[in-house]
C-alpha cells in the first residue's frame, strides 16, 4: 500500500498543528512563520550501528549546528529528539555550539515540514518523509560505516526521502544546504493519494467505531 502519510485526514491534522505551533511556540520564540526555520531531527547520537562509529551522529550534530550558525545567524533552528536520544549528549552538543537560536520542540515532523525551509538529520530518521512530504528539503548529513556505504551505494538508506545526502564533507554540506535554501520548498501535492483500498478500510473502522465516516 502507498504511504498512510497522503491521507487527507492525517494532512489536514497536521495543518491544524501547525497553526498551534506557529500561534504558540514560534510565537512565544518570537520568531516569525516566514518558512525560514531549519529543523534537525535527533535520533541515534551515541549509539548509532549503521555510522563509522556509535558516537558519528553526534560528530555530525555539532558540526551541523556549527554550520547553521555560521552561515544563516539570523535563522531559528528547531530540535526535535527522538525518544532514545541521549539528551546529555544532544544538550551540551547544544551548548557548545554557542548557537543563540535553538529551540527544543516535540512537534511531529509533518508540522516541521510545514513551518521550515529544510530539514536536517545526521542519521537517517524515518520522520524525514514526514518533512519530505510537506515540501519541506530534506538533508542528512553523516558518515555511514563502509558496509552500509556500500550496500546503500554511496547513498542514503532511503534516498527517495532526501534531497541532498553529503557524506563526509562539511564544504559541500554547506553549499548543498545553500543551494536547497535558495531553490525554495516544494510542492509535492501532486503525489498519488493513498491506495483506494486502504481507504476503504479506514471508512470501515470509522463507522464502526465512531457511526460516521471520515470526512
Amino acid at each position: 500500500i502507498r504511504s498512510t502519510r497522503l491521507l487527507p485526514i492525517w494532512i489536514a491534522t497536521l495543518e491544524r498543528h501547525s497553526d498551534y505551533f506557529d500561534q504558540n511556540e514560534m510565537s512565544r520564540a518570537g520568531i516569525e512563520n516566514d518558512g525560514r526555520s531549519f529543523a534537525i531531527l535527533v535520533s541515534n547520537l551515541t549509539q548509532s550501528t549503521i555510522s563509522e562509529s556509535l558516537d558519528c551522529p553526534l560528530l555530525y550534530f555539532k558540526k551541523t549546528l556549527k554550520i547553521l550558525w555560521s552561515e544563516f545567524p539570523d535563522r531559528a533552528v528547531f530540535v526535535k529528539r527522538h525518544p532514545i536520544t541521549d539528551v546529555g549528549a544532544m544538550m551540551e552538543a547544544i551548548r557548545e555550539s554557542k548557537h543563540e537560536k535553538v529551540y527544543l520542540t516535540e512537534m511531529h515532523s509533518g508540522v516541521l515540514g510545514r513551518v521550515c525551509c529544510v530539514t536536517i538529520c545526521n542519521s537517517f530518521s524515518y520522520a524525514i518523509p514526514d518533512a519530505w512530504h510537506a515540501g519541506c528539503r530534506t538533508m542528512e548529513f553523516g558518515k555511514y560505516s563502509d558496509g552500509v556505504r556500500k550496500l546503500a551505494g554511496n547513498n542514503s538508506i532511503r534516498p527517495e526521502f532526501v534531497d541532498s545526502y553529503v557524506y563526509y564533507d562539511d564544504k559541500l554540506f554547506t553549499s548543498e544546504l545553500k543551494r536547497l535554501v535558495n531553490e525554495g520548498r516544494v510542492n509535492r501535492t501532486s503525489l498519488n493519494e493513498p491506495d483506494e483500498g486502504l481507504t476503504d478500510l479506514l471508512q470501515y473502522f470509522a463507522i464502526k467505531k465512531y457511526g460516521q465516516r471520515i470526512v
